[in-house]
């Protein structure tokens, strides 16, 4: 099995907001366009989700199974069935490849992105009567993916960094 690098050595902080066209392709490459990047002579595979998503029949969410916190990421493709091909591979090879999954999540249009965190391949399934773009229904590919860090909460409304609380009745301002 090949093996892959730890958490403490990615290059973006869970999290934390970024900028896809500078601080992700800018730094790691990759097609500016879509949910799945596979930068060249890049050690990570660069997921993206959000709502715009809908609109080409992605539904990418959350389940509880077992203990775990498990997204449900719809595979690349906005036309017709979903193929095991390009991205949706590089998804499910990727430990055999030692590539990385790296998550983000569109926080809206013109609006940075929230590093996620790392994830891993653990299945796909099908789903039947998935809409594409047209409205046409379709085959898609589900993965199911786990987040390496494990305490995740998918769920998290603000970032990873919190400022203590600073009590600043007992100040004096001068003038």
């Amino acid at each position: 099995m090949t093996r892959l690098g730890l958490l403490t050595d990615l290059p973006y902080e869970v999290g934390a907001l970024y900028s896809r066209r500078d601080d992700i392709h800018g730094r790691l490459g990759g097609q500016m366009q879509g949910g799945i990047s596979t930068p060249v002579n890049s050690p990570f595979v660069v997921l993206f989700t959000g709502e715009a998503g809908a609109q080409h029949g992605y539904r990418d969410h959350w389940e509880e199974e077992g203990e775990e916190n498990i997204l449900h990421y719809y595979g690349e493709g906005q036309e017709g069935d979903m193929q095991d091909v390009r991205g949706n591979r590089a998804i499910r090879e990727h430990v055999e490849k030692g590539r990385r999954l790296l998550l983000f999540q569109s926080l809206g249009r013109g609006q940075p992105y929230r590093f996620l965190g790392e994830f891993r391949y653990l299945s796909a399934y099908a789903v039947q009567g998935v809409p594409d773009t047209r409205g046409n229904p379709r085959k898609a590919i589900v993965f199911k993916l786990r987040p390496v860090e494990g305490e995740f909460d998918p769920f998290q409304k603000e970032g990873a960094k919190t400022l203590p609380t600073i009590d600043l009745s007992a100040t004096v301002s001068q003038k």
